[in-house]
């Protein structure tokens, strides 16, 4: 049976307009054919039309069509056919076709979707023929989104991003696509292809489904599939706003976005045509380097990943030598940059990245120490802070050196999910002007120089893929390969020992390109000094901690610089965290032969969220506010947070969670900044959020769900299928506790109300329904059909560290888990057991150890008083910086091995969950700088005896403090510059267990304090405490007892086999320290004691130093790989607790 041709209009709301050129604003008027609609379309499209407060509809006929006086009777601006019959074209339709182009040409509009646009072949508008394909949709995990992408922009996606998936449906079923495929085009005499189809993360390139004729003064829009508006679809607020900018943007309404259209032309590698800048020969100096921020040095460099970051170039490449990648996003502007050195009387040229030198590395400077037959050449490359611009410099004193070569490629490479040929063609031309190679691509939107301080002796620069040296020269491999190679040959006397090699790229033109180097060329000998200042500048001025142990001080420095270097700018995208950084060389392709993906060097979602709370902590509340807008700014329709933003403007909604850690974060700038006005004027942003996390609980259940929401936590593998999880269920809490706190300060009381009331009810379900009474723990997730997912996961430390468990004995029964080899390794937590049926090292959901889980479980262990293991997981993560890529946290970890088994040997979060539990976890600081007041709640190992915290900073506050410990007195002396306001100081420290406090005094003052017995201290409380200058608190006490915390420090390629405190009690003189091991070995440990220790059980002391004592305990024999020893101290002092 045939179905119905009809006519459909749908308007919804735009913020913003587009006025064409040659194309006035008109008031939108649409012919509307409605007499076939079945009764179900008919409905939806008459309830959709009478909200369309800017539109005007009249009903019109397909016979009436035939003539055009019944058409410019109506006055209509716009005609929309929408047919969903797969039949032929009627001969009425056909008929109508001399009408409808003569109404286009007059300057109407014409919008055909679906199965209507195949009437352009009958009308004999468009001469190549459309295609029809069909696919069959499934929901393997991810739903089923379906729909188009523009090249970049175009008004039709106003409000979208570039894009729309305008239909996921709420079942399997196949559908139909009409439009050119493969290598088809339509007419490009008239047509412009819009957009092309996008599944899930994948663009389609060569499926055309929307496109754009030019009839005339008329515009006709073709939309070829995706068009259901009566069917049930999760989309529909996408749907309607597509359809509502076809007919604004044709009548000229939308402003503001650029036009852009997929490019098809075969791409080619030509000279390019273009004024230089007379920027001339700019000559190396000296460079006379500072002392660098931080150094990491190793006298045989290897493979191992080295990168230096600014906030628009990110340059990358591996320890022995030369640059394997440069991105200047959104693309990679050079790649493959080497040096080789020709010796006199040598017959051949010595490539620098195929030696081994001495390389130092540092967050501003990387330097590298090259030697030559006895002739060293030191190699130095830095990169701007706040510019897409580079430099690599060599020094040299030997006259025994000939030549100096430089070689580098660059294929423009977009950003994925666009596929190489968004490239488009390269141009390229070497400008005497500059002395500079310089290459554009994409229409002279992308442009690369590399300029040199002396000039070149002999050239070479085209289309090549390698080059050959031959009778002392280098010519060109020519290859199909779109991408532009060059090779320059300096004369080593010449440059009189020094030469540089300068490097800018941009993505906002040519000309904007070329005027960049030219205006930093003034400023090329002096990139290092500013670099170094930067970082010099930023360890200055964040929060500082300085302790007795220097490989402690170092990473957590090291940790603070990397993460600041995680800061991204791209143009016309804005400012945020990208996730981690690495080349192209590792991971999934994309599916694309040409890999355009770098690590995960674009924004994520919810790494922006966590890392964003440790940089509010160490005083980076600017960085999180640039974030925080980028949140606002690519929002969805629906409230919903992005899961992923690609540099190239691509936004994926695709996870459940980076919603509610977006409404987190805000409200932890909040605490940090004061800033209320900023959340004030996001508030809508953030309630729209919260309204969107409400919708996702269909089954109304109070949680918030992963079902055809967006993954959870966990992406794939054997955890993988949960309707909730326990990490959800918990930021879940940590939102609604978040929107309450940020809507009662802006004096919505009611609305603050309601979210502390739900904040409660699911804590209830957390604690009554997640958990095993049986095997005490938290299932990790809930299923669909009410039951739960049984596997035990250290997802549960999320909802402790975000006090969403009620009851702190299962808090505290979960922690003590974590500490177990069972979780951890010597470098860190697996997310499940060890003893797990689904335990795979290998896996990247189900064994790899991440720094995040390590910090995510620290912090729910300090939360629940484990401070010795908070402190262990902290040192797994910090002391990553000694190994594989100097300076830097591995994204992921082999879960038996101690080696990388991810991406990126630089990831955001791995560097944050450094601080993270240092700053909230160690020092306990939780600023409300709206109440004026921050609680500090020190936790530090009981051997550091003096701590310096510098540059604490809450809203407009900056304060420090001292504290120095002796067996007897712990002091802590803030120092605060005095002014009117000071602040109120929430003071809590941990003293040793068993202690016996006799008199706390603030300058000098007895004050009165309450005692909290901790698992592993007493915990102090005092009344709030003015800060208003210097002030001095000192604790008076004696005896105790602690175990120190016990870091392993693996070699690269060891396997677990470093003991575990797995817990320590005391009871009356007993004290009880539980160690876990491989059964059967010998292990080492410190206790410190001001009691005097009588004997010890199950252990031996080794030795005394002070208050010290280093013990030896062995494991028992058992059949198991683990085996646990508790060694007992008896004491000759009664401790009171």
């Amino acid at each position: 049976m045939r179905r119905p041709l009809f006519i459909l209009l749908l308007a919804l709301l735009s913020t913003f307009t587009y006025a064409q050129k040659n194309h006035p604003t008109q008031q939108i008027k649409i012919g509307l054919v409605a007499s076939a609609l079945p009764a179900d379309e008919q409905a939806v499209v008459e309830a959709f039309l009478q909200d369309q407060q800017d539109f005007e509809t009249v009903a019109l006929r397909l016979d009436q069509l035939k003539k055009g006086r019944a058409l410019k009777k109506a006055g209509v601006t716009h005609v929309w056919l929408h047919k969903l019959s797969p039949d032929g074209s009627t001969k009425q339709e056909v008929a109508a076709g001399k009408t409808l182009k003569e109404f286009v040409q007059n300057g109407g509009n014409l919008i055909l979707s679906m199965e209507a646009v195949r009437l352009l072949n009958d009308w004999g508008i468009e001469k190549h023929s459309f295609e029809v394909k069909t696919d069959t949709v499934k929901d393997e995990g991810f739903g089923r989104p379906l729909g188009f992408h523009a090249f970049k922009s175009h008004p039709v996606f106003e409000g979208l991003h570039g894009g729309a998936y305008p239909w996921k449906a709420k079942k399997d079923h196949v559908i139909r696509k009409i439009g050119f495929f493969e290598n088809s085009l339509p007419d490009t005499t008239i047509a412009k292809v819009i957009g092309t189809e996008w599944t899930y993360i994948t663009f389609h390139e060569n499926n055309k489904l929307v496109l754009e004729y030019t009839l005339g003064k008329g515009k006709i829009i073709a939309v070829g599939a995706y068009s259901y508006f009566a069917p049930a679809n999760f989309n529909t607020l996408q749907l309607h706003r597509f359809y509502r900018n076809l007919f604004r943007y044709t009548a000229g309404q939308i402003e503001g976005i650029e036009p852009r259209y997929w490019n098809y032309a075969a791409q080619q590698v030509v000279a390019l045509e273009s004024d230089f800048p007379q920027t001339g020969l700019v000559q190396a100096t000296k460079w006379q380097l500072p002392e660098l921020t931080l150094q990491l040095e190793k006298q045989q460099a290897t493979e191992d990943f080295v990168s230096l970051a600014g906030r628009r170039m990110l340059v990358m490449g591996k320890q022995k030598g030369g640059i394997d990648e440069i991105w200047s996003h959104p693309f990679m502007s050079f790649r493959d940059v080497a040096t080789g050195v020709l010796m006199k009387g040598a017959d051949s040229v010595v490539w620098l990245n195929e030696l081994t030198p001495a390389v130092t590395i540092s967050p501003e400077l990387l330097i590298r120490k090259y030697t030559i037959n006895g002739a060293v050449i030191r190699e130095i490359t830095t990169v701007a802070m706040d510019k897409p611009v580079a430099a690599v410099h060599y020094e040299w004193e030997s006259a025994a050196i000939d030549k100096i070569f430089i070689r580098y490629t660059s294929n423009f490479r977009y950003m994925w999910p666009y596929s190489s040929k968004a490239t488009n063609s390269i141009h390229f031309a070497w400008s005497p002007e500059m002395n500079a190679a310089v290459g554009s691509a994409q229409g002279g939107d992308l442009a690369s120089v590399m300029g040199f301080s002396s000039k070149p002796q002999k050239y070479t620069l085209g289309q090549f893929d390698g080059f050959k040296y031959r009778n002392g020269m280098y010519t060109g491999k020519k290859t199909d390969l779109i991408q532009l190679s060059g090779l320059f040959s300096f004369d080593a006397a010449d440059a009189q020992g020094k030469l540089s090699a300068y490097l800018v790229a941009g993505s906002e033109g040519l000309d904007n390109t070329l005027q960049l180097y030219d205006q930093e060329s003034k400023e090329f000998n002096s990139l290092f000094k500013k670099s170094s200042a930067y970082f010099a500048n930023l360890l200055r001025n964040s929060l500082i901690v300085t302790t007795p142990d220097k490989e402690f001080n170092t990473g957590y420095k090291w940790a603070l610089a990397r993460t600041d270097q995680f800061l991204q700018e791209t143009p016309g995208l804005g400012t945020s965290l990208m996730a981690g950084f690495g080349t192209t060389a590792r991971g999934w392709g994309g599916g694309q032969k040409i890999s355009g993906r770098p690590g995960y060097a674009w924004y994520f979602g919810r790494d922006a969220q966590w890392s964003g709370m440790a940089i509010n902590a160490y005083g980076g509340h600017q960085m999180v506010k640039k974030a925080l807008d980028v949140f606002v700014k690519y929002q969805d329709l629906t409230g919903k947070i992005y899961h992923e933003l690609t540099s190239s403007g691509a936004v994926h909604y695709d996870a459940s969670d980076a919603t509610p850690l977006y409404v987190v974060l805000a409200a932890h700038y909040l605490k940090y900044s004061g800033d209320l006005d900023y959340i004030r004027s996001i508030w809508p942003s953030l309630k729209k959020a919260m309204d969107f996390c409400y919708s996702t609980d269909t089954d109304r259940d109070g949680l918030i769900e992963i079902t055809n929401v967006g993954h959870g936590w966990i992406e794939g593998g054997p955890l993988f299928g949960a309707h909730t999880e326990i990490y959800l269920a918990g930021s879940w809490v940590a939102a609604l506790d978040a929107a309450a706190y940020m809507s009662g300060m802006l004096e919505n009381q009611s609305l603050a109300k309601g979210y502390s009331q739900d904040a409660a009810n699911v804590r209830q379900i957390i604690d009554r329904e997640f958990w095993d009474t049986k095997g005490e723990y938290f299932y990790n997730g809930k299923m669909r059909d009410g039951s739960f997912m049984q596997e035990e996961t250290m997802l549960s430390s999320v909802p402790i560290y975000f006090n969403a468990v009620a009851d702190p004995a299962k808090a505290a029964k979960t922690t003590a888990s974590f500490s177990r080899n069972d979780y951890a390794t010597d470098w860190g937590l697996r997310i499940l057991p060890e003893s797990s049926d689904k335990f795979n090292p290998k896996a990247y959901h189900a064994g790899m150890v991440w720094p995040l889980f390590s910090g995510f479980v620290a912090l729910a262990e300090y939360k629940t008083g484990k401070y010795v293991s908070g402190f262990t997981h902290t040192m797994n993560n910090l002391l990553l910086y000694q190994h594989y890529g100097l300076g830097s946290a591995e994204e992921t970890l082999h879960g038996s091995e101690y080696k990388p088994a991810g991406v990126c040997y630089q990831q955001g979060w791995s560097e944050t969950m450094v601080l993270q539990p240092v700053l909230e976890g160690m020092l306990g600081l939780a600023p409300d700088a709206l109440a004026n007041q921050i609680a500090f709640s020190p936790r530090f190992p009981w051997h550091w005896n003096e701590v310096q915290v510098d540059n604490i900073q809450f809203g407009e506050h900056r304060a420090s403090v001292l504290m120095q410990r002796t067996a007897t007195s712990t002091k802590y002396d803030f120092k605060y510059k005095p002014d009117d306001k000071g602040f109120d100081l929430i003071f809590s420290p941990g003293v040793l267990p068993g202690a016996r406090i006799q008199k706390v005094l603030v300058n000098g003052k007895e004050v009165k304090f309450a005692q909290e017995g901790k698992p592993e201290s007493m915990q102090l409380r005092l009344q709030p405490i003015r800060i208003t200058g210097q002030t001095t608190v000192e604790i008076v006490q004696e005896g105790g007892i602690g175990v120190l915390p016990l870091i392993n420090k693996p070699a690269p390629g060891d396997t677990n086999k470093g003991a575990k405190i797995v817990g320590e009690t005391l009871g009356g003189t007993k004290y009880t320290v539980a160690l876990e091991g491989l059964s059967g070995k010998t292990y080492q440990f410190e206790v410190l004691s001001n009691d005097n220790v009588k004997s010890v059980a199950n252990g031996k002391i080794l030795r005394r130093k002070g208050n010290v004592y280093t013990m030896q305990a062995t494991m028992p024999e058992v059949s198991e790989k683990y085996a646990t020893q508790q060694v007992t101290f008896e004491l000759q002092e009664q401790p009171r607790l």
